[in-house]
């Protein structure tokens, strides 16, 4: 049997992403993490069947016991760099896999993840990961969709000393991803998308009221500014260079802002409409509205501003983590009008408010890369913060995926977080009949109950 916490949903959120850490522009943030290894849920994809298994060493506890189905065996070997191989009898194709650590609840295992075509030649897909030291039960380990026949699980040890010990091993397929379309060109976004736990902030706030949920459900839009594509049936969110803007900022929105309980008419502030981290305490977690969080976005940024200042041009935040008084992340995208291509990165604040860019495809010092996404061009993204870990995975449309993993800091736990998805417009100069523009095509969002 399986000692998996399955959480509604979050197998379908589990994008493929390959585990590529991009250095930051500061030392701080490449501390390691307090909490260095994501546990999240089981797909519910079948486990893949395992032909045979093999080791480096064991001690007579044998490789074989970790496709027993039980966590009372185990495989054991001690040293640096030993490995278990699993040969799943021809080439398939490979997205994650669980593993139940032995003693996983007092101790971290320090492991690789590689793959292999011919048992010969190895690529690694998860590098230097450390388990929870929390659980016996299994943890699962997403990483970029590919194929191969072999994989195997290179150890190094453990917080306590140097034995490497797994009671248990699955490995799965890719995570299926939902069929494309299904939007219906003249229906109001609140049908088209699940926006129970939303509520929207339109451009020209305080002027214009805030949209909460019964309404969005209900069939709010207002053309030019939130409304259906007549075409793709997309969620279009408009918003000029000048309009209104909240407490705290310069800058107008067309941005929807989550709310843990559903259809929500107010308590923006209240912790149960918002989400703690799980390394938190246990009275900040009791009180909040979910533990940790995944959301997921396919868009196009289908027009930037061409007018104003040189270092506002362009620019436009489409997802966004908030906390008490600073914001964990803010998914930028930025093109200037000679550019051919748009950059992907993001700006992370500090519990303390000291903001750092870091790249994903380009950066703010590194705009049109090659590999960019121009205007009109499909992609999407994944923000996802297990503890203090998050990981940020963005996928343009035709293009391999590029993740991006960084440690939050420790005055994050107990902060009231919440998602942000739309147009946070980051130029108020210039043309005032200039805008930017971004349409939605998928928007989910999932968090661990408490």
């Amino acid at each position: 049997m399986r000692y998996r916490r399955p959480i509604a949903g979050w197998a379908a959120l589990i994008a493929s992403a390959a585990i590529l850490t991009n250095a930051p522009n500061t030392a701080a943030a490449l501390a390691a993490p307090t909490l260095a290894a994501p546990i999240l849920a089981a797909p519910t994809l079948a486990p893949l069947t395992v032909s045979a298994v093999a080791a480096s060493a064991d001690d007579g506890n044998v490789p074989g016991n970790t496709v027993d189905n039980s966590l009372s065996t185990r495989w054991s070997a001690e040293g640096d760099g030993q490995w278990i191989r699993y040969d799943l009898g021809a080439t398939t194709p490979l997205g994650s896999l669980s593993i139940a650590w032995y003693q996983g609840n007092t101790r971290k295992a320090t492991f690789d993840v590689q793959t292999s075509g011919n048992g010969t030649s190895w690529t690694t897909v998860i590098g230097k990961r450390r388990s929870s030291g929390t659980t016996v039960q299994q943890e699962s380990y997403d990483f970029a969709a590919g194929s191969a026949r072999y994989l195997r699980i290179v150890a190094y040890g453990n917080s306590k000393n140097a034995w490497n010990s797994i009671s248990e091993v699955d490995i799965y397929g890719p995570a299926e991803e939902p069929p494309p379309g299904g939007l219906d060109p003249d229906a109001p976004p609140g049908t088209n998308f699940d926006l129970q736990n939303w509520k929207y902030t339109p451009p020209y706030y305080p002027d214009e009221p805030e949209v909460y949920a019964p309404d969005l459900v209900g069939g709010y839009q207002k053309a030019g500014e939130f409304f259906t594509d007549p075409s793709t049936g997309g969620m279009v969110f408009r918003c000029p260079n000048y309009a209104g803007t909240t407490p705290g900022t310069s800058y107008s929105r067309a941005e929807l802002r989550e709310m843990m309980i559903p259809n929500a008419t107010s308590g923006s502030t209240s912790p149960a409409n918002n989400w703690v981290l799980s390394t938190s305490s246990a009275d900040d977690i009791a009180d909040a509205g979910g533990v940790d969080g995944m959301m997921t976005a396919t868009l196009t940024v289908d027009h930037v501003t061409t007018t104003g200042d040189a270092a506002k041009v362009g620019r436009i935040i489409v997802g966004q983590i908030h906390g008490n008084s600073a914001e964990v992340i803010r998914l930028m995208y930025q093109k200037r009008p000679g550019d051919a291509r748009g950059a992907v990165y993001f700006g992370h604040d500090t519990p303390g408010n000291v903001n750092t860019y870091y790249p994903i495809i380009g950066n703010a010092d590194n705009l049109n890369p090659p590999n960019g996404i121009v205007l009109g061009q499909r992609w999407s993204y994944q923000i996802k913060v297990v503890g203090q870990l998050m990981t940020v995975t963005v996928t343009p449309e035709g293009q391999s995926p590029t993740t991006v993993t960084l440690p939050l800091e420790d005055g994050y736990q107990g902060d009231k977080l919440y998602f942000k998805a739309g147009n946070y417009h980051l130029n108020n100069t210039g043309d005032p009949g200039d805008y930017a523009q971004a349409t939605f095509y998928s928007l989910t969002r999932s968090h661990t109950p408490n």
